[in-house]
């Protein structure tokens, strides 16, 4: 039987279909990868699940290695991936990581989401306080943005280390495929938020990119990390004039559907202070404490959201390293940021308790001239009561209240 001849073009064209098999077949494979690493970043719990975690990513780099090859990119060109709750990154950790870096070289590739410019203009807004809260104008923030092609979709670590290490490059392979970012921010929140574990600062950067997710027509000239506490305050300062307020906790229980019953029936004085309650409410978090405890940290000086990026400081002594302003301390901005600085790094380095940070605070406003304000008696702060704004049905309770203190007061005396 004569062999049958086979062409250069056959010979081509049956490479390109295994070629095309091979790749349909990876691609397919990344999706279920994907789809994987997902679940685990929601639902992660335990030592085995980030153990897991970190298996699949290392299967998908290597699939898509194998299937679109690797790359080294220029650092400038990515930026972390804005949408990720937790973003604080300890320097110690870093400078660990970027130690084994050195002595062992990049294993295994960084994973990155390539940036289409129609993506990067629907990411504006969402992205322009977060990535360049440093950047004095608006013509500086969209300058930096244009240079940026690429999200860290795994691998920040690796990222920063190689930036200490003062490389302009990085081994990476490219994700494809459309990603909806905030839709899977909103999950990892919900997860995290059930671990009890992500600082306030994080989360409120998170709840005002998940509001203008749901309800981008908030979005409006002014900065939306201002505008949305803002109006978050107006709608709490109206549940406690209607006597709404003390029914929150208690909707914070109820089935979505009941939640916005609940919303629809409140005499709000705008939709907007309605739609942003209807997101913290499906967060299961109170409007009044996030009011009152989350959102504040959006007003800290940049060198304070920096510090925490660093080391994730708790806000209860961030509010106390606050205190040191440029005004109260009559020094120059400058001089104010470096003190802060200063004593950020000894609580960090010393691991100082929130008692002797106050201490350290205190100690630092009389070296500028400044008494610590004197802790109010107990017949300060009853003196201190007001009355006048007391409805007619609370004034009895009041009386009752007073009268029974009274009473203590007089079994505690000696006869």
């Amino acid at each position: 039987m004569a062999r049958q001849k086979i062409g250069l073009s056959a010979t081509f064209q049956t490479a390109n279909q295994s070629q095309a098999a091979v790749i349909e077949e990876l691609e397919g494979r990344n999706e279920e990868l994907e789809a994987e690493i997902a679940r685990l970043k929601v639902t992660r719990t335990s030592d085995t699940d980030k153990a897991e975690l970190e298996a699949k990513l290392q299967q998908l780099a290597e699939s898509l290695e194998q299937s679109g090859g690797s790359q080294d990119i220029t650092l400038n060109e990515i930026t972390r991936n804005p949408f990720q709750p937790r973003t604080i990154f300890p320097k110690d950790e870093i400078l660990a990581f970027a130690n084994i870096l050195s002595e062992e070289g990049q294993h295994t590739p960084i994973i990155l989401i390539p940036l289409a410019p129609e993506t990067k203009d629907q990411l504006w807004e969402q992205v322009k306080l977060v990535l360049f809260s440093d950047l004095p104008t608006e013509a500086d923030k969209r300058a930096a943005w244009a240079n940026i092609k690429y999200f860290i979709f795994d691998g920040e670590r690796r990222y920063r280390s190689q930036a200490l290490l003062g490389a302009t490059k990085i081994r990476a392979v490219l994700r494809s495929g459309a990603i909806d970012f905030l839709r899977i921010q909103g999950e990892a929140l919900t997860t995290t938020l059930h671990r009890k574990d992500l600082h306030e600062l994080n989360l409120a950067t998170c709840l005002v990119q998940q509001i203008l997710y749901t309800h981008p027509e908030i979005a409006g000239e002014d900065s939306p990390e201002s505008t949305i506490p803002k109006i978050l305050e107006a709608a709490i300062n109206r549940l406690n004039y209607l006597d709404k307020a003390k029914e929150l906790r208690a909707i914070l229980d109820v089935s979505a559907e009941a939640q916005a019953a609940w919303l629809a029936d409140v005499d709000f004085k705008s939709k907007t202070e309605r739609q942003i309650l209807e997101v913290l409410l499906k967060f299961r978090l109170h409007p009044g404490s996030i009011d009152s405890n989350v959102f504040p940290t959006l007003k800290l000086p940049d060198d304070l959201k920096q510090l925490i990026q660093t080391t994730g400081l708790e806000i209860s002594k961030l509010n106390e390293l606050k205190k040191l302003s440029a005004e109260r301390l009559q020094l120059s901005e400058a001089e104010a940021i470096d003190l802060r600085r200063q004593l950020g790094s000894v609580m960090v380095q010393e691991k100082l308790k929130l008692s002797e940070v106050k201490t350290l605070i205190e100690k630092a406003l009389l070296e500028h001239g400044i008494q610590p304000k004197k802790k109010k008696t107990a017949a300060d702060q009853i003196r201190g009561l007001k009355f006048d704004k007391l409805k007619l049905e609370e004034i009895n309770d009041v009386r009752s209240a007073l009268e029974q203190k009274l009473v203590e007061l007089q079994a505690m005396q000696p006869t």
